[in-house]
């Protein structure tokens, strides 16, 4: 359209020009404009036998077209310029005719400017692009990892993207301005498209009913955290907005879960929060069998809980002592008592779901004194004498009798006899040994032995008669 223009008015300007052959210079009165940089063409009406002498006054260079009625201008510099020909009819007189003048601007290129978000999210939508408005024919060419969802046509100076792809983007833009000049090149506006972020949970799983102090993390440095706990739990501490952990109690004994989302330091966050399952297994129910009462100073009594766990902590009272087992790894323990008082053997343990009961199991055990015997019956005696009977606590159990070689048992001294009778044969020390079982069944630790002295009978002398 420009260019038709320019070929109608300089058809008039020269057409006046040959015919008249006026002496001053024919000058068109609007300028023609052209754009910075521009090869623009120039004609006149040809005559035959004519030459054509163009002279550009500046800011340009013809680079074809020289004596011919038609010319090519190359325009390299802004301003206001004039284009003259004159026309020599060489073919018949030689006049030379009325130089004509054109007046020409040459405009500077347009730069088209772009604003709008320069760091995204990938997924994030209305993202608005903005150039200068007012202008024509605007191009618009967003880079393959993003969506036109608005705006972007010839007529919309700016334009609405999705981006879809992480990564460098880009958006660019030309257009024309009102003096019909368009930049050499498309402004080009690059884009940084940050991918959502991965967001990580970690903490104790499987989890024990009613513990504490159980911490949940995920990322540190990142800002608006936002934390979701199920109702089985409360939260102790951390778990807001500026907090990248959690602490939390567990008070029911079923799957729970722990989530977060947050934005990173691209401001981006992930499409949805991370959810981390936590099983939260019930406390062990400890069990701890064994012998009570007991006696004083018996050895070999075991206390037994269940098999197959781990950090067993046992824990004797006072008058006990440990002579077996009790480790961390052992599920028994075996007790001398010492002490005759009532006793305690206690435990705890590691299940296999890593719980432990919240209050160790104890056990009462009730340590009774060994019994004290006394024996009773004759000594000194008599050898030979006979119906010597001894005599022990009545009552008891089991009990055992021994009688030194010197003597003979004539009646008792059986198990369940709690005297003896015995003939003293042999004059030498003797001795009466006796142990039972009480009613606490315990047995002294050694019998009671009663020493006998057995004298002869006095060596009388004959009888003699003087």
């Amino acid at each position: 359209m420009k260019t038709n223009l320019k070929f109608l008015q300089w058809l008039i300007i020269l057409i006046f020009s040959v015919t008249t052959l006026e002496t001053s210079a024919q000058v068109t009165t609007d300028p023609d404009h052209a754009c910075l940089n521009s090869s623009q063409n120039y004609s006149v009406l040809i005559a035959a036998g004519s030459t054509y002498n163009w002279v550009v006054s500046g800011g340009g260079t013809i680079t074809s077209g020289q004596t011919t009625n038609q010319i090519t201008i190359l325009w390299t510099t802004v301003g206001s310029y004039t284009v003259t020909v004159t026309e020599t009819l060489t073919s018949t007189t030689g006049c030379i005719g009325i130089p004509v003048v054109l007046n020409v601007i040459v405009d500077p290129l347009p730069v088209p400017t772009l604003s709008g978000s320069a760091s995204v999210c990938v997924a994030s939508t209305g993202n608005i692009y903005t150039t200068e408005a007012g202008m024509t024919n605007y191009a618009w060419v967003v880079s393959p990892g993003g969506t036109i969802t608005a705006g972007g046509t010839a007529t919309n100076n700016t334009v609405t993207v999705t981006w879809n792809t992480a990564g460098p983007q880009t958006v660019q833009v030309n257009y024309l301005n009102a003096n019909l000049c368009t930049a050499a090149l498309p402004t080009i506006y690059d884009v940084t498209v940050n991918p959502l972020p991965v967001v990580t949970l970690s903490g104790p799983s499987p989890a024990c009913i009613n513990s504490t102090g159980n911490v949940y993390t995920t990322q540190a440095g990142m800002t608006t955290y936002a934390w979701l706990v199920s109702a089985g739990g409360t939260i102790t501490a951390g778990g807001s907005s500026t907090d990248n952990t959690v602490t939390v109690t567990w008070n029911t004994a079923t799957p729970q879960t722990v989530s977060v989302n947050y934005h990173n330091a691209n401001n981006c966050t992930a499409a949805a929060s991370t959810s981390f399952s936590v099983t939260v297994n019930p406390l062990p129910i400890v069990t701890l069998g064994g012998l009570s009462p007991v006696c004083v100073n018996a050895t070999g009594i075991v206390y037994t809980t269940e098999v197959g766990m781990t950090n067993y902590t046992w824990l004797v009272s006072a008058g006990g002592t440990i002579t077996a087992g009790g480790s961390t790894t052992d599920n028994t323990v075996t007790i001398t008592w010492t002490s005759a008082t009532s006793q305690t053997v206690s435990v705890n343990y590691t299940n296999a779901n890593a719980c432990t009961a919240a209050v160790p199991t104890v056990f009462n055990v009730t340590v009774n004194p060994l019994p004290v015997i006394t024996l009773s019956g004759n000594t000194p005696i008599c050898v030979n004498s006979l119906g010597n009977v001894y005599t022990t606590e009545l009552g008891m159990t089991n009990y055992l009798w021994n009688i030194s070689a010197g003597g003979t048992i004539t009646s008792g001294g059986g198990t369940t006899s709690n005297t003896v009778t015995i003939t003293w044969l042999t004059v030498a020390p003797q001795t009466v040994a006796i142990n039972y079982t009480n009613g606490n069944n315990c047995v002294a630790t050694i019998p009671h032995v009663l020493n006998i002295t057995v004298s002869p009978l006095p060596a009388t002398s004959p009888i003699y008669h003087y």
